[in-house]
């Protein structure tokens, strides 16, 4: 294993790279880069003549437990970059420029293309598309950005396939117009010499930039790494094990000492196996090699959460540590209930017949110059089913129109709907294939009002929405602002229509991608969740951890808990020991998840473990967030609402 420090500058070949999104995504800027790293320990191995008995004797029997450290994925978005799913990194099909990108076994691998230009990428996060030219949802540098005074030190572990120096370098943006006033190209980390794993620290504060005129300081909403370039990277393999974004120096801030006997003062190896004692994993870590004595301290801080045995290596000789070194997994929790999803569903309610798929729930009676090239449609258990299809104009993109069901009974439009109380849509979804945000893997939202008279309004069409793999559940706030496309002809905000028809329009799919198709589980557009002062409001939530863990509870009129915050309760002690209550994570591991209830009026079904009976007695009518701190014995994190409640 290596660790890398910054040192000195060296020459390195141009970076370069264009992204040719249609529509909206920015082409980011060649840069020159120049190499200024030094690998200051290496893989040699340590090997003996004769026979020793190795024990370790720390971590020891009973093994022993370490906080984790302040970590940007983890604190603020919820979800560490262990590259477990697709999700930990965002563009990185055909928007990386590399080939055969793949998650499998917690690795993230893919396979470089070119050799000096250097325009292969790691997203690990994004701002989105330029300009906001597509809807600000999900896991985005807008909803989730990095406060780069606080964030420094990013520690990432990777593997290559070829031999001989390269350098990699890192690069961010402070927002989504992607000029170079905001841009800032890192210089250069040194990558090699040898083929295999390393683990790299940077500190983006002191590295300095070749390129652009953003220093890593304020707020920073992009941030991704041309992992390596130079002689030799052509065709070489890259693999990402994590990466970390911490606020302590990682080198630093979690040491712990290993201990061992028998190895008569000649050198040995350390490693560390998660979760097993074996070695020859791409897990497995190598500490440190060529280490003579009985101790070393190990820099902790640069590893990801998770639970480790200590190997001593020396020669053929593998002693284990009989017990674990574990470096604490921080406590989560999703709040269900108040959400963007769990208000009044204006299809349920305002039509007695909900989007879920269950029968047909989309009237494809399209007016003439519309065509929803769609075929094979289908409604089995729940779920619609359509192929795409050449469409009827021919044109390189296809745009299936499917407009939403139950909204004109009998030939006559219902009434407007309220959007002054209904305001978030979301729905779960699934595009075929491989992503491909260039070929058009983006879905559109419309509205209009059309009289039984046949007076039809033009139609108002959001903003993109970029479409990911597998199952996703997106959610919008059709309040905000920047809901409306701004380059379509008509500008009516959400708030400002009186709609009584619905237009979902699922892909905008280059047709040179066919054959395809896509699924969808609902659709809903739901109202902000109410309850009444003096009385009760249940607070829903899903906790995902490895420790007993306590809760407290607060409301807010935003999610700042520096700026105000007033408590609720508490819930103390949980017992982490009732199976009943847990199930294992479908992709396994030790963490236990709290499965929330069916979410219904029923406050009798407010089980403690994933509910908690909000008295809103002495509440003042308003809107408000609410905030759930949650803590073990190690750990601890924050977690708001994505939408408040409205207590009247």
């Amino acid at each position: 294993m290596s660790l890398i420090l910054l040192v000195a500058p060296l020459l390195y070949p141009l970076f370069a790279e264009v992204n040719m999104m249609r529509r909206f995504l920015h082409i980011w800027m060649g840069i020159g880069l120049t190499a200024v790293l030094l690998l200051i320990t290496n893989h040699s191995r340590a090997s003996s003549n004769s026979p020793v008995t190795l024990i370790v004797t720390a971590p020891g029997r009973t093994g022993v437990t370490l906080a984790e450290i302040d970590e940007f994925a983890t604190t603020v978005i919820g979800d560490p970059w262990d590259m477990n799913q697709a999700t930990d990194l965002i563009y990185y099909r055909d928007e990386s420029a590399m080939t055969n990108p793949v998650f499998s076994n917690g690795l993230f691998s893919a396979t470089m293309n070119n050799s000096n230009s250097g325009s292969e990428r790691v997203n690990l996060l994004a701002a989105g598309a330029a300009n906001n030219t597509a809807m600000r949802i999900g896991r985005i540098g807008y909803n989730y950005p990095i406060n780069a005074d606080h964030y420094r030190y990013l520690t990432f572990r990777m593997y290559r396939s070829n031999s001989g120096y390269n350098s990699g370098v890192a690069v961010w943006f402070a927002d989504d117009t992607y000029t170079n006033a905001v841009m800032g190209a890192s210089n250069s980390y040194l990558v090699g010499p040898d083929a295999g794993w390393d683990i790299y620290t940077l500190d983006l504060q002191t590295i300095g930039i070749q390129s652009g005129g953003q220093n890593w300081t304020g707020t920073i909403r992009e941030l991704f790494l041309h992992p390596f370039a130079g002689p030799g990277a052509l065709n070489a393999t890259i693999k990402l094990d994590w990466a970390r974004l911490t606020a302590a120096d990682p080198r630093t801030a979690r040491p712990y000492t290993i201990t061992w006997d028998g190895n008569d003062n000649g050198e040995v190896e350390i490693w560390a196996s998660p979760n097993n004692t074996t070695l020859g994993e791409d897990h497995d870590v190598l500490i440190a090699a060529n280490v003579t004595g009985t101790s070393y301290e190990w820099q902790t801080g640069v590893m990801q959460a998770g639970t480790y045995y200590i190997a001593v290596k020396m020669g053929s000789e593998v002693a284990w540590s009989q017990g674990p070194l574990i470096l604490n997994t921080v406590p989560e929790i999703e709040i269900i209930k108040p959400s963007m999803g769990s208000g009044e569903d204006y299809a349920a309610s305002v039509l007695g017949n909900a989007w879920d798929m269950n029968d047909t729930d989309f009237n494809n009676t399209l007016y003439p110059w519309w065509d929803t090239c769609l075929t094979n449609e289908s409604y089995i258990g729940g779920i619609y089913h359509a192929d795409f299809r050449v469409c009827n104009d021919a044109q390189q993109y296809s745009d299936p129109k499917l407009i939403l069901g139950h909204m004109h009974p009998n030939g006559v439009p219902v009434a407007p709907i309220d959007t002054d109380r209904f305001r978030y849509l979301s729905f779960r979804y699934r595009h075929s294939g491989t992503q491909n945000v260039y070929a058009g893997w983006v879905a559109r939202w419309g509205w209009w009002n059309a009289t039984s008279g046949g007076v039809l309004e033009a139609p108002v069409m959001s903003r993109d929405i970029i479409l990911f793999e597998e199952w996703t559940e997106y959610r919008a706030d059709l309040w905000r602002a920047d809901v409306v496309d701004e380059a379509h002809p008509i500008q009516r905000s959400w708030r400002a229509s009186s709609p009584n028809h619905l237009r979902f329009d699922p892909s905008e799919l280059d047709m040179a991608l066919f054959p395809a198709y896509f699924e969808l589980d609902w659709i809903k557009l739901t109202a902000m969740d109410e309850g009444q002062r003096n009385s009760v409001f249940p607070i829903r939530y899903q906790i995902a951890a490895d420790l007993p863990a306590n809760l407290t509870l607060y409301y807010d009129t935003d999610t700042n808990a520096g700026n105000g915050r007033t408590l609720i309760g508490a819930v103390n002690n949980m017992d982490m020991a009732d199976a009943s209550a847990l199930v294992t994570p479908s992709g396994g591991g030790d963490q236990f998840i709290y499965l929330p209830l069916v979410m219904n009026n029923y406050i009798s079904d407010c089980d403690p473990d994933s509910c908690y009976i909000w008295n809103t007695g002495g509440v003042a009518p308003g809107d408000y967030y609410i905030c759930i701190q949650i803590n073990d014995a190690y750990n601890s994190s924050y977690r708001c609402s994505d939408a408040p409640v409205r207590i009247q």
